[in-house]
């Protein structure tokens, strides 16, 4: 993002009535925009499994799945090694949260370079510029990002997740803080403009400074996915727009739900059957792993997404640990087990 440091600084200033902005206040540092780090020089590289699959036919070649311009991460010491199953465990479909926490992508995202400097990067998307007055952002997505199933991310997505899945009130009874804002006591829907197959502008009836805070803090779209997008090519075969409601109905049924809506959740909640990522394998999915073995399975698995747009700065296609599984347990003393059995290699501390 270009923008000047009095911006910067003005920004700070009034993201200190915030919680997350005002620790960084407290402490005296300044939030600044930061440069995202570059990639050595030479050839991509990728998992030894995933290697595999190019050499017989069943993928294309890492720089054909990788964006134009992926996002590059700097390792906190040194580049990882590849492989490796990580051991973690889970309460089953209501211990969501830790799970998520692994997979979460944000569009615009929190870095932390050093011990007294915390900023906003670009992580999903290329870059984004916005206007003088904080009410005109324009977003770039990384050209040729694509879908755990290999197809290509695109405006298209955007324009699905906006007008049929947000406008929608059926599935999004309350639309996200991305799709509406609050302008004297009433909210007021803002205006998508789709530029071209990589660009989107949104446009809000007042100053919206804190958005690419709220962005990095709460991301704003479908559970652990960046705010602004969905899977148009496989959703649409549950939207009533695109398909028969009838139909839609009678899947639902078979599925003990009440009707068609529930397909994507209860009261806006995104999580039914075809929406979520923790229970649809089916789903395509841009985060470093996409499940396998839903929930509550025993285990939850998640495998490495092989179309995932990140690498880190040696090159390296990431993530580093090839799969996630999550053993379901029901007593305390039986993770406190496992735990002290070496079969759990972290989890995440309930709330």
């Amino acid at each position: 993002m270009k923008t000047d440091r009095r911006a910067i600084l003005r920004w700070s200033a009034i993201a200190g009535a915030s919680t997350v902005a005002a620790g960084v206040a407290g402490a005296g540092n300044a939030l600044t925009a930061l440069a995202a780090p570059a990639p050595q020089a030479g050839s991509l590289k990728e998992a030894p499994s995933l290697g595999d699959q190019v050499r017989s036919g069943r993928l294309p070649a890492v720089d054909q799945r990788l964006p134009a311009n992926p996002r590059v991460v700097k390792p906190l010491e040194r580049a990882g090694r590849y492989g490796g199953t990580w051991h973690r465990a889970y309460l089953g479909l209501s211990d969501r949260v830790g799970p998520t926490k692994l997979q979460e992508e944000q569009l615009i995202e929190w870095d932390a370079p050093n011990p007294t400097t915390l900023g906003l990067v670009p992580n999903f998307i290329e870059k984004w510029d916005q206007n003088a007055t904080a009410t005109e952002f324009t977003f770039y997505l990384r050209a040729g990002t694509k879908w755990s199933d290999g197809s290509p991310v695109t405006t298209d997505d955007v324009r699905f997740w906006w007008e049929d899945y947000q406008m929608t009130p059926e599935i999004t009874p309350a639309p996200s803080f991305l799709v509406r804002q609050r302008v004297n006591g009433e909210y007021v829907i803002a205006k998508l403009d789709i530029i071209d197959q990589n660009t989107f502008k949104v446009t809000y009836a007042a100053p919206y400074p804190l958005l690419p805070i709220q962005i990095a803090k709460s991301g704003g779209g479908l559970p652990a996915f960046p705010g602004f997008i969905a899977p148009s090519a496989y959703l649409t075969q549950f939207h009533p727009k695109y398909a028969d409601v009838n139909q839609l109905n009678q899947l639902a049924a078979s599925k003990n739900l009440p009707g068609w809506a529930a397909l994507w959740g209860t009261a806006g909640d995104q999580q039914g059957p075809i929406n979520w990522w923790f229970v649809n394998p089916d789903l395509p999915v841009l985060n470093p792993w996409k499940t396998t073995v839903p929930a509550p399975g025993d285990p939850h698995v998640m495998e490495r997404n092989p179309y995932y747009w990140q690498v880190d700065t040696a090159g390296n296609q990431l993530p580093y640990v090839d799969r996630v599984e999550h053993a379901l347990y029901q007593d305390a003393q039986v993770l406190n087990l496992w735990i002290a059995q070496g079969k759990i290699d972290e989890r995440r501390a309930a709330a």
